[in-house]
């Protein structure tokens, strides 16, 4: 165990990358609702929700890997999850919060594991798999499965980081209807120029 492995700094380094996450997905819904009956044929503009998705479904893999990765520790949701189950930590939880969160985490983790975004990462984002390349085609995931994951997890994230910030740092994330509603404004205005 490192000197920053500790609950407060994974805390505050995923409320980072969770919040990275949440904008990310606001772009794509706002450009598939601002192109929802129509293409695309700014080109730049299709170029970067390529990037954005690609970068969204690696963003989530990392939260989502390991705790260690060989001698090295990971910022992860599972690294968490193993710092909620260190004795050290928990006079921070009642028995019935921590088991319950414990379960929520280990539902987060079963709904991820049935999306097929770990498989992309490996396929086609980490790597050019020769067979995926070979084979041609994508690996199909949904927005909205996505979104449902995003906020599943900002919500069990919440919880846990309360307890261990101990209310010192409060979590605020952006409204994700407000976030799509900007990026909805900005392409708008990149598209009529």
């Amino acid at each position: 165990m490192s000197k920053y492995d500790t609950p407060d700094n994974v805390c505050i380094a995923l409320t980072t990358f969770i919040t990275e996450i949440r904008q990310q997905a606001a772009a794509i819904r706002a450009y598939d609702n601002v192109f929802q009956n129509s293409s695309c044929d700014n080109v730049f503009l299709q170029r970067s929700y390529d990037s954005i998705w690609r970068e969204l479904l690696s963003e989530i893999a990392r939260i989502f890997d390991k705790a260690n990765t060989g001698s090295s520790e990971n910022c992860t949701l599972l690294r968490l999850k193993e710092l909620c189950c260190k004795e050290q930590y928990s006079f921070l939880f009642s028995n019935d919060e921590k088991d319950n969160l414990i379960q929520s985490l280990d539902a987060l983790f079963e709904y991820y594991n049935q999306l097929p975004i770990k498989k992309s990462r490996k396929k086609q984002l980490a790597h050019h798999d020769l067979n995926q390349v070979i084979a041609g085609g994508c690996i199909e995931i949904s927005l909205g499965q996505v979104e449902q994951l995003i906020a599943n997890v900002t919500d069990v994230f919440a919880k846990i980081y309360m307890r261990f910030c101990l209310g010192i740092f409060e979590i605020s994330f952006p409204n994700y209807d407000e976030l799509v509603k900007h990026y909805e404004n900005a392409i708008n205005q990149l598209i009529s120029i």
